[in-house]
């Protein structure tokens, strides 16, 4: 009987129940709602007025979206705007969805970029269906010759499709897949090596990422080897393809290696430039996806950049570029032969990042200035955290959850896995 009195008086107050709503409920019910990053920073002022009790609003965007049913399913075409162009992407729901699971997603992009616009058909894309396991979310992309993968257009085209997908969908966060088939294979070459932070791994079929070194190609900025060492790849080549041979792309394969890239590598003999070996990978492939999930907070990342445009890895972001006085100094893993293999547009920095319990230590080369965005499903924040930048203690001291800066990322990133309740700006000396 007291259990009840006390029930109908929590909900007569507003809780969270039939008779009303607490105001963060309504707060977190119009954040919910918003589909676009500046449409959730927004919401997000109105959840600190309603409560910053920290724990509190973790728990709200750790649970993430409440995601229901009523949501298109099958296959079907769907337009984005951004400026002056017009991104088409096809997305696959199976029939059978169910808002309480959480579904893998993979990406696929197609090759032939060299087009004109693409018509709201989705033809951009043919006969792919094999290569889509019937219990996952899939979206196709659209590229073409005014938006080529490795343009920064379409590295916001694909984060936003991500970011609405998540928003729509009970997305699985840490198993979101980026498959990438000739030209394509190429464009995720360059999102592992620009955009690594969303994908679970990488898998380039029959692609080159020596088209990024080519001027014509207009990739947006420079390829630095050493970051596609943050995730896994299983790239496939072949050994009669007209235009990326395996025996021109296994001396690249090997330089990957040994800037630290985690490759598993498949020459298929006999095959040229097109599909017709897929049937013989398909289980090792599915095996390989189903054995690497994204780790939201990797206890290793190795970063390098030369703008702001791409100068974060999961919780790394690198600030401001320069060298200081007893910095590393670092392979270029960049040369073969004695001769540059990517193009270097100016200066850049690369950090070395590496975690061990509550001490984390940077090698650094051309940077000055670092943030970490520090997470308690990561660290500690009940006793003191140190980061030695160069060998020096660059900070020592305990942290204080702030839900300001848990609300701002967790609205642009639009990710329950990955969670920040601290970010630490550090100089470099």
């Amino acid at each position: 009987m007291q259990l009840l009195i006390g029930s109908l008086l929590w909900l007569l107050a507003g809780g969270n129940g039939v008779l009303g709503r607490t105001d963060l409920d309504k707060a977190f019910q119009g954040y919910w709602k918003e589909k676009l990053p500046k449409g959730r920073h927004k919401a997000a002022r109105k959840i600190l007025v309603a409560s910053t009790d920290f724990d509190v609003l973790w728990q709200r965007l750790e649970t993430g979206h409440p995601h229901d049913g009523a949501v298109e399913k099958g296959r079907f075409v769907k337009t984005r705007a951004s400026r002056d162009l017009r991104f088409h992407y096809t997305l696959m729901v199976p029939e059978s969805y169910d808002p309480a699971r959480r579904y893998p997603l993979h990406v696929f992009l197609h090759g032939g970029v060299g087009h004109g616009e693409w018509q709201a058909n989705g033809e951009w894309w043919r006969n792919y269906e094999r290569m889509v396991n019937p219990d996952r979310i899939a979206v196709f992309p659209s590229s073409w010759s005014e938006s080529m993968w490795w343009e920064r257009s379409q590295v916001h085209n694909i984060n936003a499709i991500l970011d609405r997908l998540k928003s729509e969908y009970n997305i699985d966060e840490n198993r979101v897949y980026l498959v990438g088939i000739s030209d394509g294979g190429t464009g995720a070459y360059f999102q592992a090596a620009r955009n690594t932070t969303p994908w679970a791994a990488i898998l380039p079929y029959i692609g080159h990422a020596s088209v990024l070194a080519n001027p014509r190609s207009r990739t947006d900025g420079d390829f630095f080897l050493v970051n596609l060492a943050n995730k896994p790849l299983y790239v496939v080549n072949t050994e009669n393809d007209r235009l990326y041979p395996t025996a021109d792309v296994e001396p690249y394969i090997n330089l990957y290696r040994a800037a630290g890239a985690r490759i598993t590598f498949r020459a298929k003999a006999g095959y040229g430039h097109g599909m017709a070996w897929f049937p013989e990978e398909a289980d090792a492939i599915g095996q390989f996806i189903a054995t690497h999930s994204r780790n939201p907070y990797p206890d290793r990342i190795v970063w390098e950049t030369e703008t702001t445009h791409y100068n974060r890895a999961h919780w790394l972001i690198i600030e401001k570029l320069g060298s200081v006085a007893g910095e590393a100094r670092f392979d270029s893993f960049n040369e073969a032969g004695g001769r540059l293999i990517f193009r270097r547009s100016g200066t850049s920095g690369r950090v070395e990042l590496t975690r061990l319990d509550n001490t984390i230590r940077l090698k650094t080369q051309g940077v000055r200035r670092f943030t970490l965005l520090l997470s308690p499903k990561h660290l500690d924040f009940q006793r003191q955290i140190q980061v030695f930048a160069n060998d020096k203690l660059a900070f020592q001291g305990r942290l204080t959850p702030d839900p300001k800066v848990l609300l701002k990322w967790a609205a642009k990133d639009n990710d329950r896995t990955m969670l920040f309740a601290a970010e630490l700006t550090l100089e470099v000396k």
